[in-house]
């Protein structure tokens, strides 16, 4: 009976030992779960809270640009055409190849020339032998001009025919820069129309070369925006398949007609022919040109900046007391690609919100990312 109740009394105490240890780790558990449930809800209030950029709303310069299109045309563009009737007889060049000022690039039979200018030279030859034999025959000295006075040498000259002889040569020698065609100043070959053994008719065209570096674009533009241009205006040129290249240029002429369509002309130079060689561009690419318009005295903000309720344009503004984001109206003036000159509704130096504004509200509290200066607030 003795051992039963001891038996007894060690589960009894093995039990309350148990319930006591239970009790004692669940207090202790209890207060990591409390400061956890704390430390979720201030970082549930950190994410809902929206994160911004800001930037400085200044008065400043606004650049607005001008869009047309054109078509880039040589400033330097020759066609060269046949001097002479005749055959071709060696031909040098292709399309597209590029050559040098001097090169030769073709050439014409001259076998008939040749044979004209041997004539003139024992023309020649048979004047001077009879020019001598008068200043013989009139008291001078064989080949000595000044052995008779000068009105007996004119004489000599006319009735030997040596002038003529002289003038005669000299027109066939002239002649012979037709039956070989240089370049007259270096550039690339176009629009031949010419194959080697050819004969040609005097004056038929042969091939165009155009200077890649003297491109200019040729554009149009409204009649309404003939008063926004200037010559010298600054322009960027964008030629198809370069779209991604800008090509600086100036204004370089404005043709003052408007035609039936109610377009004006224009040309806009690059001021770095280099580039232009070096890029290749072909004679009559089509081209984008933005022309820029510089307005002063503009409060220009980053386009992103606006965002649209009830179709109306509206800014944010960070308040740096209050940390909130400010709802105001405004009215815009200019725009451009990334930015927007604000005519009303805001004020310069205000704190503007360009990213992270689209579901914002009037005194939203927000955390900016790119917390300013505090002196430069």
């Amino acid at each position: 009976m003795y051992r039963l109740n001891t038996a007894k009394n060690t589960w009894t105490l093995l039990l309350l030992s148990a319930v006591f240890l239970f009790w004692n780790c669940s207090n202790r558990a209890d207060p990591p779960a409390a400061n956890n449930r704390e430390s979720d809800a201030v970082s549930q209030r950190e994410v809902a809270m929206p994160k911004v950029r800001i930037t400085k709303a200044e008065k400043r310069v606004f650049k607005q640009n001008i869009w047309t299109n054109g078509k880039l045309r040589a400033v330097r563009s020759l066609e060269i055409k046949a001097g002479i009737k005749g055959k071709l007889s060696e031909l040098l060049i292709d399309e597209g190849d590029e050559v040098k000022e001097g090169q030769l690039l073709l050439r014409f039979d001259d076998a008939a020339w040749q044979l004209q200018k041997k004539q003139a030279q024992i023309a020649v030859e048979e004047a001077l032998y009879k020019k001598n034999d008068l200043l013989v025959m009139q008291g001078g000295e064989w080949g000595i001009d000044s052995s008779v006075n000068k009105q007996t040498f004119d004489n000599i000259l006319i009735e030997s025919n040596l002038k003529k002889a002289w003038l005669n040569l000299e027109q066939i020698e002239h002649q012979h820069q037709f039956y070989e065609i240089r370049a007259p100043f270096s550039g690339v070959i176009a629009n031949l129309k010419i194959k080697p053994l050819q004969e040609l008719e005097a004056g038929a065209p042969m091939f165009t070369i155009y200077d890649p570096g003297s491109m200019q674009a040729e554009l149009q533009l409204m009649e309404t925006e003939l008063m926004q241009i200037h010559k010298g205006q600054s322009v960027k040129i964008f030629p198809t398949g370069h779209d991604s290249t800008g090509i600086p240029a100036r204004l370089s002429s404005i043709n003052p007609v408007v035609n039936e369509h109610g377009l004006v002309k224009v040309s806009a130079r690059p001021s770095n022919s280099p580039i232009l060689r070096k890029m290749f561009l072909p004679d009559g690419l089509a081209v984008k040109a933005a022309i820029e318009k510089l307005i002063p005295g503009q409060l220009v903000i980053p386009r992103s900046a606006v965002v649209f309720r009830s179709e109306k344009p509206v800014v944010f503004t960070w308040d740096a007391n209050s940390g909130l984001a400010k709802w105001h109206y405004v009215t815009i003036a200019h725009e451009a690609q990334d930015i927007v000159a604000i005519a009303g509704g805001l004020d310069a130096g205000a704190w503007v919100i360009y990213e992270g504004n689209l579901n914002l509200d009037h005194d939203a509290a927000v955390s900016v990312v790119n917390l300013p200066n505090p002196n430069s607030q």
